[in-house]
């Protein structure tokens, strides 16, 4: 067998025909490197399943024989399956809502209509033509909130956007400790309990 190696010296073919640098490079232009008589069994870099997360790296000797490999855990699929993870369970705390004032049992809308809603009205609030009171509706329109000046609408825009905030940086956060993984095993870890 014949295993062709990248400049990280993983496999990215296997050939039980011989080809030269030159023949592997015009097909797979990453080659960088020949061996011959490689062990049968390497997984081929990029052909993983979800039951064989690995391929082989040349580690040292002449890559004749399967010791000379390394396995090496191919990270990035689980990686982006557990990010997506993290997103959906961001967008399930942005459809929660935020509650103010805190302990009312008021809740507003976080849905990015809602963010832009209550944006714009905090940008106006020390315009001429912007009136008080403002009434602000809760999420299931049982109940308003009323904020009688520009202080009480910057009190509830800054829990609105602080909440939103908090929410993203804790995805933020947990996506940090995947990306900083370094095998499936830390990847796993890795518990979303928001």
């Amino acid at each position: 067998m014949y295993a062709y190696l990248d400049i990280n010296n993983d496999v990215v073919a296997m050939s039980s025909a011989e080809y030269t640098l030159a023949q592997a490079q015009a097909a797979i232009p990453s080659v960088t490197q020949v061996i011959v008589d490689a062990p049968q069994g390497l997984l081929i870099k990029g052909q993983q399943t979800a039951a064989q997360p690995y391929w082989h790296r040349y580690s040292t000797g002449d890559g004749s024989a399967l010791s000379h490999y390394v396995h090496v855990e191919e990270l990035r699929p689980l990686k982006a399956q557990r990010m997506l993870e993290i997103d959906a369970r961001t967008d399930q705390l942005f459809e929660q809502g935020f509650q103010y004032p805190p302990d009312s049992g008021k809740v507003f809308s976080l849905s990015v209509q809602s963010q832009l809603k209550i944006t714009n009205a905090w940008l106006a609030r020390g315009e001429p033509g912007f009136t008080y009171p403002v009434r602000w509706n809760t999420r299931d329109n049982t109940d308003a909130h009323e904020m009688a000046d520009a202080t009480a609408l910057s009190a509830f825009y800054m829990t609105a956007i602080g909440t939103a905030r908090a929410y993203c940086d804790s995805g933020t956060a947990l996506k940090d400790q995947i990306r900083a993984a370094t095998t499936s095993a830390e990847v796993n870890a890795v518990v979303d309990n928001r």
